[in-house]
């Protein structure tokens, strides 16, 4: 990769980067699509995948990790649990450096779009496997809830509403603007994602 390329695919990351913390901010203003005990449908999915689906897995794993450092970092660095290891890593680090940057490995979806749907169809589901463990260790240590199979499955199903319905949001904008996707990219790279 030539100094320009990598000079446009840094300036593409920090813009994408930029776009999801805005939507990210935006989520959080609307008081519907913000659930009691933290979780979001967050609009800045789509964004920070497309770092990955555009520029790969340098740039896409980058750009995820990015993102979450800046949210958690103008969010005020807050830790809700005793147990911060488990929050950083099952909350934050997991869910969007890795289920938001595996995106990066799938290049070649950027102008397919039901690939691409399945693709952010995993990294949704790798959050959701995420936030699902960090809600079942911090549940199980904050109440006497009982039984673990009942832990799992509360958590599972309160972080499903709001990780779904994310998830599903960005498929559908996906599959929507597909064609407008690999934007900017050149001649070549898009050859390199068709094939």
């Amino acid at each position: 990769m030539n100094k320009n390329e990598e000079v446009r695919s840094l300036t593409e990351t920090a813009v994408f980067v930029a776009l999801g913390l805005a939507l990210k901010f935006l989520s959080d203003l609307i008081p519907f699509l913000n659930f009691f005990e933290g979780g979001t449908i967050d609009l800045a999915m789509l964004p920070i995948c497309l770092i990955g689906l555009r520029r790969g897995p340098k740039y896409g794993f980058l750009g995820a990790t990015i993102y979450w450092l800046l949210a958690w970092l103008i969010g005020g660095l807050k830790i809700y649990s005793d147990n911060a290891l488990v929050e950083i890593l099952l909350d934050r680090l997991i869910p969007y450096s890795i289920g938001y940057g595996i995106a990066s490995l799938f290049t070649k979806t950027l102008d397919k779009p039901v690939k691409g749907a399945l693709v952010l169809l995993l990294c949704g589901s790798i959050r959701l496997l995420s936030h699902t463990l960090s809600g079942m260790v911090l549940w199980y240590s904050w109440t006497n809830f009982g039984e673990f199979i009942d832990v799992l499955g509360a958590s599972f199903i309160y972080n499903a509403t709001y990780v779904s319905l994310t998830t599903a949001l960005a498929i559908v904008l996906f599959i929507s603007m597909n064609k407008l996707l690999s934007f900017g990219l050149k001649r070549e790279e898009k050859q390199e994602v068709e094939e």
